[in-house]
C-alpha cells in the first residue's frame, strides 16, 4: 500500500510539471518580439585631478516598434547620480542597418541633451544602435561609446 501511495504522489507531481512550467514562464516575464532591450551600464572617468568618477548610464535598443518590424528605435541617458561631473554630460544615439532593398544605412549621432531618443526606418536586417555620452569637466577617458545588436 505505501509503494502505490508513493507512485501516486510522483505521478501527480509530473502531472503537475506543466502547470509549474507556464505560471514560471508568466511570472518570470518572458519577452515579447519588439520589446525594447534596456541596459545600464557604468562608465568611469578622471577629473583634472586624477580623481575616478563612476557614471551611470542607461541604453535602450528596440526593434518592431509598435508592430511595425521595419522600424527600429534607440535612447541613451546619461542617469543622475550626485555626482556633478557624471551629470553633466551629454548623451547621443546613432544607428547602422540595412534597408529593406540590402543597402547599409548609417545615422550619425543625434543628441538632446543628457536624453535622447530616436526611431529609425525602414530597417531591413543587422539592426546597431551606437550610444555615446560625453562628461564635461574631465580630463580622460570622457567619452563613452557602446554598441548594441542584441
Amino acid at each position: 500500500m505505501e509503494r502505490s501511495a508513493r507512485s501516486g504522489r510522483k505521478l501527480a507531481a509530473v502531472g503537475l510539471l506543466p502547470a509549474i512550467a507556464s505560471a514560471l514562464a508568466v511570472g518570470m516575464g518572458t519577452q515579447p518580439a519588439g520589446a525594447a532591450v534596456t541596459e545600464t551600464r557604468t562608465h568611469t572617468f578622471f577629473d583634472g585631478n586624477g580623481d575616478p568618477h563612476d557614471c551611470t548610464i542607461e541604453v535602450v535598443r528596440q526593434t518592431s516598434v509598435g508592430g511595425d518590424s521595419q522600424i527600429g528605435r534607440g535612447a541613451t541617458t546619461a542617469l543622475a547620480t550626485g555626482d556633478p561631473l557624471c551629470d553633466n554630460a551629454v548623451a547621443s544615439i546613432g544607428a547602422r542597418f540595412r534597408d529593406p532593398d540590402g543597402d547599409l544605412v548609417t545615422i550619425g549621432q543625434n543628441s538632446d541633451g543628457f536624453s535622447t531618443s530616436r526611431r529609425y526606418a525602414p530597417v531591413g536586417t543587422e539592426f546597431r544602435t551606437i550610444h555615446e555620452v560625453v562628461y564635461d569637466g574631465c580630463s580622460s577617458a570622457c567619452v563613452a561609446h557602446f554598441e548594441r545588436t542584441k
